[in-house]
């Protein structure tokens, strides 16, 4: 005789619907083991059955060792929204993630390998498929170690639908543990979060991406009234341009001693440009229109101990004229 309790205990095991686990336990006389074994085969034939079903829902979770120094992110997708809420399905991210962070794998075919109690980490994702009723994918996962002191942390934002996984190196373990470089490895984690950077350093930004770019900055510019020689320059010269540090503002104004820069920001493509305008002067000026007489003394930059911004236009469509 099927009774409740067995029925619970089953799907307690599973996590499989209540009917599901009853006619299981009817195929196998009360046999918990052989009604859990046919669970798992048909969560594989669910599985392959909603495979061709589109899952571009999900969420993104982080994994980190204890120590600090070694973290994962694995994404996961379904097909709703409805089932990437879900705290059931979140929770099996997690063991996925977990599993993932326990190995040394380094490739997805590898992690789908892995043992998850008595089956694979794939075979785990196909039978979680038959509880949740959609289509499940393991999409994919990064894997941070550091090797000497420093942190791995990561930031997960927008409930999961975008993850940062990064690592800091520090040259003591007094410096790692500090609160300030921690609140710094957090500051980091935002960061990367709002803006999205495409590399770490310049020169790891393909140059396709690089022209890309610059193409929608020209067509951007279009009828603004630049010379097509002087538009260029401000491309390749000025929007990319990093100041670090006021030697380097000196040495990038040389010859003059006023120049105007022009930036953008990366995480808002379709803004134009703003443009800042610097003098350089020996000291603090009384009033901007010392900066501006036709008359004013011309400065080598070497001389100069002061950087004033008079000028900063942008012509974004929501502050257009303002300066």
């Amino acid at each position: 005789m099927i009774t409740a309790s067995l029925v619970k205990e089953l799907r307690e095991k599973t996590g499989v619907a209540m009917m599901e686990c009853k006619n299981a336990l009817k195929e196998t006389e009360g046999d918990i083991d052989a009604a859990i074994k046919i669970l798992r085969e048909r969560g594989e034939a669910k599985a392959e059955k909603k495979a061709s079903r589109d899952a571009n829902e999900g969420i993104i979770v982080a994994a980190l060792a204890e120590s600090g120094k070694s973290g994962v992110l694995v994404e996961i997708n379904c097909e709703t929204d409805f089932v990437a809420k879900n705290e059931n399905f979140q929770a099996f991210v997690g063991e996925v993630a977990a599993t993932v962070l326990a190995s040394e794998v380094t490739d997805l075919e590898a992690a789908k390998a892995l043992p998850k109690g008595d089956e694979t980490l794939e075979g785990f994702i196909k039978t979680k498929v038959l509880e949740m009723g959609e289509n499940l994918q393991f999409r994919r996962f990064e894997r941070l170690t550091l090797n000497g002191e420093g942190a791995v942390a990561s930031y997960i934002h927008l409930g999961g639908k975008v993850g940062v996984l990064i690592e800091v190196s520090a040259e003591k373990a007094e410096t790692a543990s500090s609160d300030a470089f921690k609140d710094l490895v957090k500051d980091l984690t935002l960061h990367i979060a709002a803006t999205s950077p495409a590399g770490l350093r310049r020169e790891d930004i393909p140059a396709e991406l690089v022209e890309s770019e610059k193409d929608i900055f020209r067509k951007q510019m279009e009828g603004a009234g630049k010379p097509a020689d002087i538009l260029e320059k401000i491309i390749a010269y000025e929007a990319v341009h990093e100041i670090r540090n006021w030697e380097e503002l000196r040495n990038r104004i040389v010859p003059k001693d006023r120049y105007c820069f022009g930036f953008f920001h990366p995480a808002m493509e379709d803004d134009p440009l703003v443009f800042v305008e610097v003098a350089l002067t020996k000291d603090v000026p009384e009033s901007i229109s010392t900066i501006l007489s036709p008359e004013r003394e011309h400065l080598e930059p070497e001389h100069a101990s002061c950087a004033v911004f008079y000028s900063i236009s942008n012509c974004h469509s929501g502050l257009a004229g303002v300066s």
